[in-house]
């Protein structure tokens, strides 16, 4: 089995989402293979004017690239077999302003594909994954229980839970744990951890 971590954790040793991070390493490090994409030191590709248009011609029309253009959407390649490859995908990353933090939406967008993860030919909406199972860990500072009102404002759920279904993924786990109050935040986290025990 292959894990492929998607680690975004800009407090580096100070981080919360690390603590979840590190109890999942700790559980798992003689049941897979692990491979590491680090968001702050690795340069996710975004789209320009070359490597957009060389990902409509060729997975939309068909078409063949060209030698720059086959250059511009190279990057994207390779993130793309990275995540095929891998059974297992780990996120983990702190809630920024109640939904992900640009880098990991950028690293979605990186191999979102269609006619990889996903296929639409005439209208018609194929999705392509559905052997994969994805942990999202991530800490936050305000709460958010299941059930209550402010759920709601909890996007880094509504949002995944909206991409990975679109590729047909189902198995998606999310473990979390807030912050916001000094007094509970020990607790709030031996919670979390519990449950990451339990997966």
């Amino acid at each position: 089995m292959k894990t492929l971590i998607i680690k975004y954790l800009p407090s580096g040793e100070n981080s919360n989402t690390k603590k979840l991070l590190d109890r999942f390493m700790e559980m798992n490090i003689d049941k897979t293979d692990f491979e590491e994409i680090d968001l702050l030191s690795n340069k996710i590709p975004i789209f320009n004017q070359e490597s957009i248009t060389a990902y409509y011609l060729r997975n939309y029309l068909g078409k063949a690239l060209n030698e720059k253009q086959a250059a511009a959407i190279l990057p994207f390649d390779k993130i793309i077999k990275k995540v095929q490859s891998a059974d297992v995908l780990v996120f983990a990353f702190p809630m920024h302003n109640f939904s992900l933090p640009g880098i990991v939406k950028s690293f979605l967008d990186s191999f979102m594909f269609n006619g990889e993860f996903f296929n639409i030919t005439d209208s018609q909406k194929k999705s392509m994954i559905q052997n994969k199972k994805i942990i999202i860990l991530y800490s936050h500072g305000g709460s958010y229980p299941e059930g209550s009102e402010y759920e709601k404002y909890d996007f880094v759920k509504s949002l995944l839970n909206q991409e990975f279904s679109f590729m047909g993924i189902k198995d998606v786990i999310y473990i979390s744990y807030s912050t916001a109050n000094p007094a509970q935040k020990e607790d709030n986290l031996q919670v979390a951890l519990k449950k990451l025990d339990t997966i």
